[in-house]
């Protein structure tokens, strides 16, 4: 309910205690409708239960729905699956788009009435006033949150209980009989306020935490495939600089796909680790990279090997300095690649967009 940024009330609270009092029971009442109008002139909105005549919701639904706040779902209706079809005020038949009716898969009318109470984001705020034991229980789980809390304290019953306590607790708590109800409940709303904003920052520290995390991890990964790429890349170099192995054709072959590759990998994950790229896995920038290094490489031998292709007719016994210096030409220039993987590839995109497909029209 806190990410509509509109604060939403839990009403709380029972009249059975009066039926001794008629007189205090009606003053219940109307006191129920006047705090539920300043409630939707400060722009909360409610979460009820019970639509009961025993119940506090239905007078505070009565008084907001009389004040004619502008919005849909403004009230979120929750009870349980065995109270479907008990649950229902006259005002959701006028103005159904106000309601939001959220029964819950489970038949004990406590779960989901003490769970929008206990859960993160399921209320803002909390009116109690009245009740017995429900009443206590779930001032108890408002004061352990720390949510805001609307006691009204002069119809005695356990609402006055919680009163008493957060006046101890040191609270904002302000006596029903000495301030009016829109000052009592601009009060509330500035709290839950505070409260959102404060659920707010937990949540974009917490973000932050995770997306440190992530990106700890993301480098810790690029990192290793930078090292295996450069050990193989490294061992290719060695290998092509030092041996004389026969066949020459695919020991030069084999050892020059294989540096070229490395080169492109390598050159891929330096980038992706400096510029600290998380919009391409890991995996996926080292195949890229390796893939442009390698086509790159090729485009650069390629030429070379037309030219000069003594080593491919067997007419070269073993490699020289000159295949030594190509080798690490072509690995400067596939590890270039790799830095720029990307541009490669939309330039390989554009070419083929080009080149038109099908016999030619001669």
């Amino acid at each position: 309910m806190a990410d509509t940024r509109r604060p939403f009330v839990a009403i709380v609270g029972g009249l059975r205690f009066l039926d001794a009092d008629p007189k205090a029971k009606a003053a219940a009442k109307e006191t129920a409708k006047i705090i539920g109008a300043a409630l939707a002139k400060a722009g909360c909105g409610l979460v009820v239960y019970y639509s009961d005549e025993q119940s506090l919701e239905p007078y505070v639904v009565s008084g907001y729905v009389a004040a004619n706040p502008v919005g849909e779902e403004l009230i979120w209706v929750r009870y349980a699956n065995s109270q479907v079809g008990q649950v229902h005020f006259p005002e959701q038949d006028a103005r159904r788009v106000l309601f939001k009716v959220d029964p819950l898969p489970d038949d004990d009318w406590e779960v989901p009435f003490y769970r929008s109470l206990a859960e993160e984001g399921g209320v803002d705020g909390v009116l109690l006033l009245g009740g017995s034991n429900a009443v206590l229980i779930a001032g108890q789980i408002a004061l352990a949150r720390g949510l805001p809390i609307l006691a009204v304290n002069t119809f005695k019953g356990s609402a006055e209980k919680v009163w008493r306590q957060l006046k101890y607790a040191g609270r904002p708590t302000l006596p029903w009989e000495d301030h009016s109800a829109e000052t009592l409940v601009r009060g509330l709303k500035e709290q839950c306020e505070q409260t959102l904003k404060k659920r707010e920052e937990q949540r974009s520290m917490v973000e932050q935490a995770a997306q440190t995390i992530a990106k700890s991890e993301s480098q810790n990964v690029k990192a290793a495939y930078a090292s295996l790429s450069f050990v193989v890349l490294v061992g290719m170099i060695v290998f092509g600089f030092s041996a004389n192995v026969t066949p020459i054709i695919l020991t030069y072959s084999i050892t020059m796909l294989v540096a070229v590759f490395a080169a492109g990998t390598t050159g891929a994950m330096v980038r992706s680790i400096l510029w600290n790229s998380r919009e391409t896995a890991p995996h996926i920038s080292a195949t890229l990279g390796g893939i442009a290094g390698a086509v790159v490489g090729l485009a650069y031998l390629i030429p070379q090997w037309v030219s000069a292709p003594g080593l491919f007719n067997n007419t070269k016994p073993a490699l020289d300095a000159a295949d030594r210096i190509q080798l690490a030409y072509a690995v400067l220039v596939a590890i270039s690649a790799g830095l720029g993987f990307d541009t490669v590839f939309n330039r390989l995109q554009t070419q083929a967009a080009n080149v038109p497909i099908g016999p030619s029209k001669s």
